[in-house]
């Protein structure tokens, strides 16, 4: 039987507990009943890089040229989600190099020729596949590329975000002229995939479908937004002599072949802008470094409630640091526990004791439940912004206020540097001897505030009419 004194403790920690796990349920309820809706930012590109396997064309430089793709991703990795098509070559595995370096995680399917990678943690892996194309167009270059085991087809990996799962389906389909049907066909067999795995779905890669963002819609469904739409944007390039490749068709040259569709059902898409550029071609000596030209997407999500930070708020919220408290799984490894014992314990002779009341600790921790709760701090979007702070600037007689900047780690309000707004009433903005000032004028000899435009406002007034004129009071401080 336990003592007395001992049982009132465990009562009273267990009340603690329960008392803190109110407070901060309340305090999460209370926080979240004004939340809005969080704003997602996300940027998608795609690029047809044109590192192509031996037995399909010429090595053009393909070492220089995956290198400088990586490098150039790698100095400035803004992309969210990015699909590359045609990474065959074996040179390919430096450009794969550099999207580690840069802290990406990606998936290769290589028979395909496909990468898709993607900024983790912001995305979690969860699933792959590769699915090669039934259709291939007979007496073409994907044809004969069967034999040296290359195979046209779509990368498909599906990922969690604050905002849900997602597939992201990567493709590059039949490039040769008059192959439409072909391709057609193949789009179908990406239709079928979709509409077997219902998620938000981002399609993105080489369609070799010439400036035609409906047909490609028609297939796939109606419900998908064109991302890289509605202008027309040229992705397909020709003219460099190093890179005079088979695969430049006339008919293809000068318009877009590459495309970014999205279908987010439920969650709302507010905005999204679109371009096409090309990377720097200076270290290879190269016109361009591929056929294509990077097609890139900004999109913005609208979510409600997430369970996760916001990264920004739309019109009219603020962000708020939330407590909320959670159960997960108990981080407790048994095997790693005891193999510490033996560790801090070497000598099983002389240290006997000491190691077997080590591995009886990890035994007791072992049976414990395998949930805890813990604190989770989250920032939401709140409904209304927090007015500025009035406070009173180094300036006589001046009216001040600090701009609000959010919370802190510890939920405190943030704010700015008292900074000037306006005199007080009866005074007016002076300067001395280019010292800003707030001095009110003398019966005797007063200030005029006259000579100013009506639309400006007099920053310097003396004897006989105002010295100096601006558009603001704020103006008057530069």
């Amino acid at each position: 039987m336990k003592p007395l004194a001992t049982k009132t403790l465990t009562l009273m920690t267990k009340l603690c507990q329960i008392g803190i796990f109110l407070f901060i349920s309340v305090y999460a309820g209370i926080s979240s009943a004004d939340s809005g809706s969080c704003i997602e930012p996300l940027k998608i590109m795609t690029y047809n890089t044109l590192l192509r396997a031996g037995g399909l064309l010429t090595d053009v430089k393909d070492t220089c040229r995956a290198k400088a793709i990586g490098d150039r991703i790698k100095r400035n990795p803004r992309w969210d989600i990015m699909a590359f098509q045609e990474v065959w070559d074996e040179d390919s595995v430096e450009l794969l190099k550099r999207l580690g370096d840069a802290k990406y995680r990606y998936q290769y399917a290589k028979k395909a020729g496909l990468v898709i990678a993607y900024k983790h943690p912001i995305f979690l892996f969860k699933e792959k596949k590769v699915i090669p194309f039934n259709s291939v167009e007979r007496a073409s270059t994907e044809f004969f590329a069967t034999f040296f085991g290359i195979r046209k087809g779509f990368l498909a990996v599906k990922v969690s975000h604050k905002s849900g799962d997602y597939w992201i389906i990567a493709t590059h389909t039949q490039a040769s002229e008059g192959a439409q049907r072909t391709r057609i066909k193949q789009i179908q067999q990406i239709r079928s995939f979709i509409d077997t795995h219902k998620s938000p779905t981002i399609l993105l890669g080489d369609f070799n479908i010439k400036n035609n963002s409906n047909l490609i819609r028609s297939i796939i469904g109606e419900s998908f937004i064109n991302l890289s739409g509605p202008k027309l944007l040229v992705t397909s390039q020709c003219g460099d002599q190093d890179l005079d490749q088979d695969s430049c068709y006339p008919n293809f040259n000068g318009g877009q072949l590459d495309y970014i569709f999205g279908n987010f059902h439920s969650i709302p898409l507010t905005t999204f802008t679109s371009k096409v550029y090309n990377f720097s071609t200076v270290k290879c000596g190269l016109d361009f470094l591929s056929d294509h030209r990077v097609l890139e997407t900004s999109v913005k999500l609208k979510i409600d409630n997430p369970e996760f930070s916001c990264s920004e708020c739309e019109s009219g919220y603020h962000k708020e640091l939330i407590l909320t408290s959670k159960l997960i799984d108990r981080p407790f490894d048994l095997e790693a526990c005891t193999e510490s014992c033996s560790k801090k314990y070497p000598d099983p002779d002389l240290q006997y004791s000491d190691r077997l009341a080590c591995h009886r600790t990890c035994l007791e921790n072992a049976n414990q439940p395998d949930k805890i709760r813990i604190v989770v701090k989250t920032e939401h979007c709140i409904l209304g912004t927090k007015p500025d702070e009035p406070c009173t600037p180094t300036i006589a007689n001046a009216i001040g206020k600090k701009k609000w900047n959010g919370k802190d780690e510890n939920g405190k309000d943030r704010w700015g540097e008292c900074q000037f707004v306006k005199c007080k009433p009866d005074f007016v903005v002076n300067t001395l001897e280019g010292e800003l000032l707030c001095v009110q004028p003398s019966p005797t000899s007063p200030l005029s505030m006259e000579g100013c435009p009506s639309e400006q406002v007099c920053c310097r007034p003396g004897i006989g009419g105002c010295k100096k004129c601006a558009d603001s009071l704020s103006s008057c401080m530069f």
